[in-house]
């Protein structure tokens, strides 16, 4: 009853975010809650999640490196790295998103790229291939050398869902603690992300800070099947409003089944005899007053001769006016085996071609 009320309450109660914030459900890439979500920002360390996915999908990533000169100019927010010492990438990585490295990422830069310059023309590539149009790097800390990283929260809530989408960066986002050991010293490093221990809910998350950035802090949670992440920038109280931002968005939106593989099927009117199917089932984080917004239509093409896997239509779904899922419909044709004189007929014919 006494969490009954605090939901209730939570609920109830206005939730005003002052500062750039995004908050997207994954899966669907539904955007909960926004504001002022695509004006560029210096953005800190969260620039890290670029840094880590990049050298996730490197080559290098299962390799050791040997840490050289790239160190010598390096601000801490530091694992304190020496210089000489061989360590695994893998753990470079874990250092990076755990205690925000900076030496780390300098380190990953040269092992990934070759040299730091390289690398981080590999960054601003994977944000324009994600689609991050408002974004540049210009190194891969964060820190405000130069003319610093800038992006949105909208971008970098984009980077995130994508690099989430990759087992060993899930795996790393979302570790507690961990100790490892390079070719000199043992490491064991605590999460700096304070949700992971105050929220059951999170994911994972990375920090960041600078004194011209402020505060900046994404964060993932789970509820419910539905995925979410939140980007702050410039948010003093950015832990507890991340967490107030989840309580009441789980509460509200429930991760729905709309599309199911039958019921194309089931709404077949046109001539095709095969079966029909769809590659994937849709879901989508629904308020219960949307419900009876949602519509679904099916278009049918108007052919008349088709084989096993073709295009024969396709399935929209909206809100109320607005399209949100579209994908091609397929038939399954049953194939006939040829009998053994059409097979000859065949080969004769093929003979007098």
């Amino acid at each position: 009853m006494k969490k009954l009320l605090v939901i209730l309450l939570i609920c109830l109660m206005p939730l005003k975010v002052n500062g750039d914030t995004i908050m997207i459900e994954m899966n669907s890439g539904r955007i909960l809650y926004e504001d002022n979500a695509y004006s560029p920002k210096l953005i800190a360390s969260i620039t890290k999640v670029m840094t880590a996915i990049v050298a996730i999908e490197s080559e290098a990533y299962t390799e050791e490196v040997i840490v050289g000169d790239e160190i010598d100019t390096i601000v801490c927010s530091c694992i304190y790295l020496q210089k000489g010492e061989q360590i695994a990438v893998q753990d470079l990585v874990y250092g990076l998103l755990m205690r925000s490295g900076n030496d780390a990422a300098m380190t990953l830069a040269k092992a990934v790229g070759g040299d730091v310059d390289s690398f981080v023309s590999m960054m601003n590539r994977k944000a324009k291939e994600l689609g991050m149009t408002n974004s540049y790097f210009y190194n891969p800390s964060g820190l405000d050398e130069g003319n610093g990283n800038y992006s949105t929260a909208y971008d970098m809530a984009l980077v995130t869902s994508y690099a989430m989408k990759n087992e060993e960066f899930r795996k790393i986002f979302s570790t507690k603690k961990y100790s490892t050991r390079s070719s000199s010293k043992k490491y064991t490093w605590i999460n700096k992300n304070k949700l992971l221990f105050t929220y059951e809910n999170t994911t994972g998350g990375k920090t960041g800070f600078t004194k011209k950035a402020g505060r900046t802090l994404i964060t993932t949670a789970s509820e419910n099947n539905l995925d979410i992440v939140i980007v702050t920038i410039k948010i003093g109280d950015d832990f507890n409003t991340h967490k107030r931002l989840y309580q009441r968005y789980f509460e509200k939106y429930t991760y729905q089944q709309v599309l199911d593989e039958n019921d194309v099927e089931e709404n077949n009117k046109s001539f095709i005899d095969g079966k029909l199917y769809i590659e994937e089932e849709f879901y989508y984080p629904l308020l219960e007053s949307e419900y009876e917004l949602i519509k679904i239509l099916y278009n049918f093409k108007n052919q008349m001769e088709y084989k096993d896997g073709d295009v024969v239509g396709n399935v929209e779904v909206f809100l109320g006016d607005e399209q949100i899922h579209y994908q091609d419909i397929f038939v399954s044709v049953e194939k006939v085996e040829e009998s053994f004189i059409d097979k000859i007929k065949g080969f004769i014919d093929k003979l007098f071609d």
